[in-house]
């Protein structure tokens, strides 16, 4: 009790203190922004007068999310900071503030001039039908004269005209009220949006020892923000050296724009602590708690919602509406507003259980909870508003997927032909190819599909059911590997992102490579070469892992991923084929040799493969072909010609190296034969 009445006086204390000094409610902009592969430094910076003494600095509005502990003020020359304090402000009331009420009379007012503009129409279309209805000259019984009827014509037609063009100026004067009016209402939207979001505020008690001019800075870290790595790899002559472009994926959902900032891009991690690791006791066959953290954690880690907005009725997108996004603590921790499509994306978010609040002015509001983000995956869900008066009024759902969703691919059959090409024959880790579907580390049996344990996954076989159960790995030899843990990129021209967790490409980088091109041929496989560029020494190129894009004379050849982990010395990026070597290979029909020994049949095999290299250049080449292994003691197989191959007689490949000149043709020929039992059923090619 007594710890508890010391709080509330030191508060008290604090707040009378603080009410003694001059408050400035003072405005600030954010200039410099330093991105991380998870969260974002942000600077702010305000040019500010104070007057001898002590004042009170408040900066209001900032977003909700910030790392309170992240927040740091820079010195001021003759000034001393007393105080820094953080404060969550929540969500207003309903209650409309002059802005608000500013724009609702305009709107109402522009309602008004639609009313009186549809009175003067419908007037306008009253006499045009009395006109139309009496345009018929009544006969007496000496007719009508040509000049009476002459003066009926003019009279009608100047009559219909005038008509007809204001009921025209009516309707063009109507719909520029209206763009009015949808402009008037994004802003009141807009306002609406920001009153219904939950902001933080910081209060910077500074006591200079006289007045001053100066440039206040402060930096503050938030989690809604990232960037992931991308690159081009361009070939603009197989004789020049390898471009590569540095570029970077910078994302951000923080609720406030960043509006021409000075970008830096940083692999470093600010989430790493500066305590020492504790090692536990590690018991054999019970889960292993030590936690481990790289300095490279990247951005793969995180997920992302996006949201579709509608009226409910005529399934129209709702444009500038607003999306809030709440963890589990009910925290806000991502907010946007909606595209011309309805839609917004909030990104980053990391995996876990979040609730979504969609609000749009004339709306009923409605809160969607238990929505689950997976690790490097994109959630949607679709949301459908009620139009309704009492903006107060919320529609509480739990949200569900569906069970079959092609378009968004919550399910995913995997053929026998895709699993036989699969790299690793494992169920769980085939199963991890289709969206929705997350396996904490490949070869796991840790199974999590759409947020489900992994305990009531199902998992079918060629219609047979594998049961999951769950076996706890031991991992003797978990490693991991930090890599470039504190590069830093700083783009040279300021950059603008919105608050939307949209992709916006930076370029960061070009260098200019000199590497090794190979060309490879496999003709039983393919009957192109490719070419393959290989960096040597690669790592001294800071790359990270991540998307690539390859060009190869100005044209996109294809995409691929750098795993910037693997331990190789050289990096072999593919640059595309060659329709400039012409590569056939054939059965040579002149060695046709079939004998029977007794119960044993004896076949033997010959190819030809013929390679043009129409290039004025010399290509260093490597082909490769097969021939096959047998794994049963009946049946045997011996390789008769080489051909100068390189032989790797574990998996029967033969690989050949040389170089082809300009112009060069080259026939390369090798022999094989096979002994098996004749009843045995053999397909030989």
């Amino acid at each position: 009790m007594r710890m508890i009445t010391n709080l509330v006086l030191g508060l008290l204390f604090q707040q009378t203190t603080m009410a003694s000094m001059d408050t400035v409610f003072q405005k600030s902009k954010i200039t410099d922004v330093t991105v991380f592969f998870s969260g974002a430094q942000i600077k702010r910076s305000a040019d500010i007068t104070l007057s001898k003494g002590k004042t009170v600095l408040v900066f209001k509005q900032l977003p909700y999310n910030i790392n309170e502990n992240s927040v740091q003020i820079k010195a001021i020359n003759n000034c001393k900071i007393l105080s820094v304090k953080h404060q969550t402000q929540e969500a207003g009331d309903a209650k409309k503030n002059i802005d608000e009420l500013a724009l609702q009379n305009k709107i109402d007012a522009l309602g008004l001039k639609v009313k009186a503009l549809r009175n003067k129409l419908d007037v306008f279309e009253i006499e045009e039908k009395l006109l139309q209805d009496n345009s018929l000259l009544s006969k007496k019984n000496a007719g009508t004269s040509i000049v009476q009827i002459k003066e009926a014509a003019d009279y009608y037609r100047l009559r219909f005209n005038e008509i007809r063009q204001s009921k025209l100026d009516i309707v063009t004067e109507s719909n520029k009220i209206v763009e009015e009016n949808k402009t008037l209402y994004a802003q009141l939207n807009e306002l609406n949006a920001k009153k219904n979001m939950s902001y933080s505020q910081v209060f910077v008690s500074i006591e200079c020892q006289t007045a001053i001019n100066a440039q206040f800075q402060m930096t503050y870290y938030l989690s809604t923000a990232a960037w992931q790595p991308v690159y081009d790899f361009r070939v603009d002559d197989v004789n020049q050296p390898l471009s590569i472009v540095y570029n970077a994926n910078v994302f951000q959902s923080t609720g406030e724009l960043w509006e021409n900032v000075n970008l830096k891009l940083s692999t470093n991690n600010p989430a790493l602590t500066s305590e020492k690791p504790k090692l536990e006791t590690w018991y054999l066959g019970q889960n292993y708690s030590n936690y481990r953290m790289s300095a490279n954690a990247n951005s793969a880690l995180f997920g992302g919602l996006r949201t579709t907005i509608r009226d409910q009725s005529t399934k129209e997108p709702i444009v500038f509406g607003s999306v809030i996004v709440y963890d589990v603590y009910n925290k806000q921790v991502g907010s946007a507003q909606t595209d011309l499509n309805g839609l917004v994306t909030i990104k980053p978010l990391q995996a876990g259980r979040y609730a979504l609040k969609a609000l749009y002015l004339g709306y009923n509001s409605k809160l969607i909870t238990n929505i689950i983000i997976n690790a490097d995956k994109t959630t949607y869900v679709l949301v459908d508003l009620s139009p309704g008066t009492e903006l107060a009024l919320t529609e509480i759902v739990s949200y569900q997927e569906p069970l079959i969703d092609k378009d968004l691919r919550s399910n995913g059959t995997i053929t026998r032909e895709e699993y036989q090409n699969l790299a690793i024959k494992e169920i769980n880790s085939a199963a991890s190819t289709t969206a929705g579907v997350y396996q904490s580390d490949w070869g796991s049996t840790d199974l999590n599909i759409r947020g489900n344990r992994s305990s009531s996954n199902a998992v079918f076989v060629d219609g047979e059911r594998v049961d999951d159960n769950y076996l706890e790995p031991i991992d003797i030899n978990a490693d991991f590997k930090i890599l470039n843990p504190n590069l830093e990129y700083a783009i040279e021209i300021p950059y603008t992102i919105l608050s939307d967790g949209k992709d916006n490409l930076v370029k960061m980088k070009e260098e200019s490579v000199p590497v090794q091109y190979v060309y490879y041929a496999a003709p039983k496989l393919d009957p192109d070469v490719f070419i393959q560029a290989n960096i040597l020494d690669w790592y001294k190129l800071n790359l990270l892992s991540g998307k690539s894009s390859v060009y190869l004379q100005g044209t996109f050849t294809g995409a691929s991923k750098i795993d910037a982990e693997q331990p190789s010395d050289t990096l072999p990026i593919s640059i595309g084929r060659d329709k400039n070597i012409l590569v056939q290979r054939e059965r040579n029909r002149f060695v046709k040799d079939k004998k029977v020994f007794g119960n044993n049949v004896k076949e033997t095999f010959a190819y030809n493969i013929t390679l043009k290299n129409n290039n004025p250049y010399k290509v260093k080449m490597i082909l490769e072909d097969q021939y096959p292994v047998s794994e049963r003691n009946s049946i045997d197989v011996e390789l008769l010609e080489l051909a100068s191959a390189k032989d790797n007689k574990k998996i029967g490949k033969l690989i050949w190296e040389f170089v082809l000149e300009p112009n060069e043709k080259k026939v390369i020929s090798y022999k094989y034969a096979i002994k098996y039992p004749k009843y045995s059923n053999l397909s030989i090619e």
